[in-house]
């Protein structure tokens, strides 16, 4: 397997969307594209980030890299959804599960996220709700969100990523999604989206107890202090603030690749800018030290 020299940006799988917006085909000069989501660090099939245009692929495999992370922006709700745990994921999909988390990078006043249902809130209501062609966001708790703020998404829980939020999502390397309500919108030839409103009714956890809102992990100004977002068995994310004028050394002595991703700020490898929502991964037993200049930096770390 070839080796990535560790202050090398990924090139990303860019997604066109129904509800995508222009920022990501600014940021990853496609200007005329209606990107809604940027694969920064990816091996799933058909969605891989590409080193020297080839595919991630060819030079890690998911025990090295056992997470994705994506940058997703919206100009419209995404559907109410659903994704599955690790144990329906493997019985009915060959794959595993899909355990998500959320940065928000930008947000306009208003805009949020669906996430979880609301209390009280049964199979039965949902699915009566479904049948009567009703609305059902107004069956999901509702999220205001700004810059800063982070929620973790555990497999089972209905959600759906509000209009105008830009963000960056760390999730298990699945790309099994099962839509429930995609807010009666058709595509441009005029023909509705693909739901799988059985399989959403069957994998939603509709406990009170699950859909709590300690579930989420919520935290706020997370661009702003260096903290453990989050961890699990794939993945552990965290926030890394420099000052002015400093560095960060990292030496990757584990099994698990490293990924860095400037979200703010300025930071170098050496004297390289490493380009804002680009990303570059530390092999293991490799090392990198990051730095910053004139300006602070923030930076997503994922191991």
């Amino acid at each position: 397997m070839n080796t990535i020299p560790d202050n090398s940006a990924l090139a990303p799988f860019l997604e066109d969307k129904i509800w995508g917006n222009t920022r990501l085909g600014e940021i990853f000069k496609q200007p005329s594209l209606t990107i809604g989501e940027a694969f920064l660090v990816s091996i799933l099939k058909n969605k891989e980030s590409k080193y020297l245009n080839r595919p991630l692929s060819n030079y890690v495999n998911e025990k090295t890299l056992p997470y994705l992370i994506k940058l997703i922006d919206t100009s419209d709700n995404l559907s109410i959804q659903v994704h599955p745990d690790d144990e329906f994921a493997k019985k009915n999909e060959n794959s595993c599960g899909k355990s998500e988390c959320w940065l928000i990078l930008e947000a306009k006043p208003g805009s949020g996220i669906y996430l979880g249902m609301k209390e009280g809130i049964t199979r039965d209501d949902m699915k009566r709700s479904l049948q009567n062609g009703d609305d059902i966001s107004t069956l999901l708790n509702f999220f205001p969100v700004k810059k800063g703020d982070f929620f973790h998404v555990n497999p089972q829980t209905a959600h759906a990523i509000g209009k105008d939020v830009f963000l960056i999502e760390t999730q298990q390397i699945c790309g099994i999604t099962y839509r429930a309500w995609d807010w009666n919108r058709t595509d441009p030839s005029g023909r509705p989206r693909e739901l799988h409103v059985d399989t959403a009714l069957k994998v939603i956890n509709f406990d009170p107890s699950f859909n709590s809102p300690n579930s989420y992990k919520a935290k706020s100004n997370c661009l702003n202090t260096s903290s453990v977002l989050t961890e699990h068995r794939d993945f552990k994310v965290e926030s890394l603030v420099l000052s002015t004028n400093s560095s960060k050394q990292f030496n990757n002595s584990s099994s698990r690749a490293i990924s860095l991703i400037c979200l703010d700020g300025e930071a170098f490898i050496e004297s390289k800018l490493l380009e804002k929502f680009h990303a570059l991964i530390v092999m293991p037993g490799n090392s990198i030290t990051v730095k910053t200049k004139k300006q602070t930096a923030a930076l997503l770390v994922v191991s």
